[in-house]
């Protein structure tokens, strides 16, 4: 097997990852988001929303972790002003 099929098989089998943050769930449990490792294209896109600025980045995967994907780019600036990181 040639070293790039190697690459996106381990990238495949990649578990999703759950992150519970208690402070923006319901009464009774913690928001959880499910996330999966990004890819190199998802990253690249990411970068150049974000133009190179490391917070803005941070909004754009939590708004997709979210599942908010339409416009990100009008979504961003009250994610940015309104959260603390």
């Amino acid at each position: 097997m040639k070293a790039i099929e190697r690459a996106k098989t381990h990238f495949a089998q990649q578990d999703v990852k759950v992150i519970k943050v208690p402070e923006w769930g319901e009464e009774d449990s913690p928001l959880e988001i499910y996330a999966k490792p990004l890819t190199l294209s998802e990253t690249s896109k990411l970068y150049k929303m974000s133009k190179n600025d490391d917070l803005t980045m941070m909004a754009y995967v939590l708004m997709g972790m979210m599942g908010v994907h339409t416009k990100p780019w009008l979504t961003a600036r009250p994610v940015l002003a309104s959260i603390q990181p």
